[in-house]
């Protein structure tokens, strides 16, 4: 039987009109799983990143040249380097948070005198007075060093952006990019996370409780740069 050339041309409407209904759908279902396998590669890859960073830091930290207690005959060297040591301790988690803040005031405070008293030059009982503050320093901080974590419990590359953070908030007030008010509010958002990190290291973390963490940690560093460019 044939069919009239206006009939023909109703189906083929039809299916071109049912062809468009159900190709947006399925663009976006293809857009959000894409997006889906991107983040899943993201987060796997952070995982990977911290096995590797949980080897180095659990196995061979004792041997890091930022670790080691060198006690430079340079007095700014010696500065500098009781710095690192204090950040790298903190990032590998072989001191306790509170100790690692306590160590970096003390640390600020020390470099602000020098700093103080360098208008004019630092004679012989300055340096005499600063070098042993820092030898008193790095003591203390020997004093408080344990072996790190092993395993779940541990959260290097979290322990390593907090660390980042805190240096771009004083970056930010230094450069007058941050206001008090704007480095209070990022300081709080640390906080935070450190507390989070916290109520999850009191169990083994699992990968869904890793991967929040991550987001967290990536929400955080989005706000600060977005901070620090306005």
């Amino acid at each position: 039987m044939k069919m009239k050339t206006s009939s023909i041309i109703t189906i083929v409407t039809l299916c071109s009109i049912s062809s468009l209904t159900y190709a947006v759908p399925k663009k976006k279902f293809l857009k959000h799983r894409k997006a889906n396998i991107v983040e899943r590669k993201a987060s796997n890859a952070a995982i990977r990143e911290e096995a590797i960073l949980d080897r180095i830091d659990t196995h061979k930290w004792k041997k890091d040249p930022e670790a080691r207690d060198h006690r430079s005959s340079n007095l700014r060297e010696y500065t500098n380097h009781t710095y690192k040591r204090i950040v790298r301790f903190l990032t590998i988690g072989a001191i306790e948070e509170a100790d690692g803040k306590s160590f970096k005031t003390r640390h600020t405070s020390i470099v602000n005198t020098a700093k103080d008293n360098n208008k004019d030059g630092l004679d012989e009982t300055e340096k005499k007075s600063i070098r042993a503050e820092l030898d008193t320093l790095n003591d203390d901080i020997n004093a408080a060093i344990m072996t790190p974590e092993k395993g779940d419990k541990r959260t290097p590359i979290v322990n390593h952006a907090q660390h980042r953070f805190e240096e771009l908030i004083e970056f930010g007030i230094r450069s007058k990019r941050l206001s008090t008010l704007e480095a209070s509010s990022l300081r709080r958002k640390v906080s935070r996370l450190e507390s989070t990190e916290d109520r999850l290291k009191a169990g083994n973390l699992s990968s869904n409780e890793r991967e929040r963490l991550m987001k967290e940690v990536a929400e955080l560093n989005r706000d600060l740069k977005q901070e620090l460019r306005d």
